[in-house]
């Protein structure tokens, strides 16, 4: 785990490219979505922050409480994402997010990668609630905030949406996608990595 903010200048030439700032727990740099207290973005936090923004990483609040999310979407000066989560409106839980940080991370020209976590899906998931999800961020926010973060590898087999088993069901999902296939599959991804790493 990252300890001091400048070992980013290392991470990035040992290959680092993106860094989250919490998972399920708190941290010295920010509170979690689990959280007791939410404190959000600390200031070594924004130290974080500033330095990804300096180095041309991708800061990545998957995981962090409210506010979290919304410090660093304020903090930011580049996009910000969300990699894998859904929105709260279509389905409550702890790891959705509410319109207001789905506006936030919106406002710094991020994206929101959508997740096949059951439990933030629905209470039966299935591969129509991923649309429901991708539908409300994309209509109610910007189709170009939406993309794609399963979270296949966090997942066991016997705990998947019904009809998203794995990968090779993203052919199925495209088919629901319609029009906005080709940028919720990989146009909003690759314009946010490329804003980033190559700017």
């Amino acid at each position: 785990a990252l300890t001091d903010p400048n070992d980013l200048y290392i991470l990035k030439d040992l290959g680092l490219r993106c860094i989250g700032l919490t998972w399920n727990y708190d941290t010295k740099f920010a509170a979690s979505c689990m959280s007791r207290k939410d404190y959000g973005l600390t200031g070594y936090g924004e130290d974080i922050v500033d330095l990804c923004n300096q180095l041309n990483l991708i800061v990545d609040v998957a995981h962090a409480s409210k506010r979290t999310v919304i410090d660093v979407c304020a903090r930011s000066k580049k996009p910000v994402i969300y990699s894998h989560g859904n929105a709260s409106m279509v389905t409550k839980h702890i790891r959705n997010l509410d319109d207001e940080e789905i506006e936030a991370i919106c406002r710094t020209g991020g994206v929101i990668g959508l997740t096949a976590i059951p439990q933030t899906m629905s209470s039966e998931p299935k591969l129509e609630d991923f649309l429901r999800h991708a539908e409300y961020i994309g209509n109610s926010f910007g189709w170009e905030h939406v993309s794609i973060g399963t979270d296949f590898l966090g997942l066991s087999p016997g705990n998947v949406p019904a009809g998203f088993e794995n990968m090779k069901k993203l052919g199925d999902l495209e088919k629901l996608l319609g029009d906005h296939t080709a940028e919720v599959m990989w146009q909003n991804s690759l314009r946010v990595i490329r804003e980033i790493l190559d700017p």
